[in-house]
């Protein structure tokens, strides 16, 4: 998230602040706004949204995902608290901050003090579009080379009130129309609640550390804020900027060096990009030597569908040490896991 203001240049005249909530780091009011654009990206949508924040700020600050799919909208959400003088948004982010992803938003919102709620209307950006069409200064030196965005808060033309919208309207005048995304319904998704335990959570933040470690500085690895289907983390590759979705299981290995899947069959989904990756641990959290990435669209064939109460399951029990043989296939080694996800879902 990019706080505007400590980048306004000399000189530039803001109206005064009046009300300045005290004791607040930038960072912390940035860290508002992309709390309040999650919570009406979800509202908006009825619940058939998901928004998944990364882990490590690379540029992005949310993703917007259909749930049960992974069609995916990356976006960057630029805020600022203070307005010109005579009531215009003025916003210079730096040039090197916008990615260039064909399928990104560039989003500005302005908090107002004192409560530092977000405005009621923002505007959504396609970034080719904003690449092309915002206003540019770039010195001969480059010591200077950032975006010059300006528009009236409230009436009054501008170049960019197609692209302003009132909060509450974000799914007809912005999710609605993403290209290559469906309508989404107009009543919510009945998505089961998703098992959660502090084993699984374990999981997950093992493969995301050993990616981000993996993926370097070409890689976001972004968590799912709320998790209501098959996707745990979602992957965002910076050079292609082509995204993947991950399952992650942690499952406790037996006496017999095996270990049972469950997967939610009301919230599962099959996609060339989703994969299930499977982490047999010992009781004291210690990973085998063996862990298992299988593509979503194999699940179905490699497990049996069973009726648990009202939630249906793929279930299957198999060995680890050595592998059974429908799970040999997809055995890769712990070590080198991160490094096999990349190049499955990035290939």
């Amino acid at each position: 998230m990019e706080f505007l203001e400590q980048y306004d240049p000399p000189g530039m005249r803001l109206a005064r602040i009046t009300h300045r909530a005290s004791g607040l780091l930038a960072v912390q009011v940035g860290a508002i706004a992309e709390d309040e654009l999650c919570i009406a990206i979800v509202v908006a949508s009825q619940g058939a949204v998901s928004v998944a924040m990364p882990l490590v700020d690379q540029g992005f600050d949310g993703y917007a995902r259909r749930l049960r799919t992974l069609s995916v909208a990356p976006y960057q959400l630029k805020a600022r608290r203070t307005l010109s003088h005579d009531g215009r948004y003025i916003a210079y982010p730096r040039a090197h901050s916008i990615r260039d992803d064909p399928k990104g938003h560039v989003i500005f919102a302005y908090l107002p003090g004192p409560h530092l709620r977000t405005h009621r209307k923002l505007w959504v950006i396609p970034t080719p579009y904003f690449i092309e069409h915002c206003p540019r200064v770039t010195t001969a030196d480059g010591s200077i080379d950032q975006y010059v965005f300006q528009s009236p808060l409230e009436g009054g033309r501008s170049q960019w009130n197609r692209f302003y919208f009132d909060i509450d309207d974000l799914r007809t005048a912005w999710l609605d129309r993403i290209p290559g995304w469906k309508p989404l319904p107009t009543f919510p998704l009945a998505v089961a609640p998703a098992a959660s335990s502090a084993f699984g959570g374990y999981g997950e933040l093992w493969v995301s550390a050993q990616l981000e470690l993996e993926g370097k500085n070409r890689l976001v690895v972004a968590r799912e804020r709320i998790d209501v289907d098959a996707v745990d983390l979602l992957l965002h590759d910076l050079g292609s900027y082509g995204v993947a979705g991950l399952q992650v299981k942690t499952a406790t290995i037996n006496a017999d060096l095996g270990v049972q899947l469950n997967v939610s069959k009301d919230t599962f989904f099959e996609d060339d990009r989703l994969f299930v990756v499977i982490l047999p641990a010992h009781r004291d959290g210690q990973l085998h030597e063996t862990s298992f990435l299988v593509p979503s669209s194999v699940i179905p064939a490699i497990t049996s569908s069973i009726q648990d109460g009202t939630r249906l399951r793929f279930q299957t029990n198999f060995r680890v040490d050595p592998p059974s043989e429908k799970f040999r296939p997809f055995a890769v080694p712990t070590a080198k896991l991160a490094a096999a996800i990349l190049r499955a879902a990035f290939r």
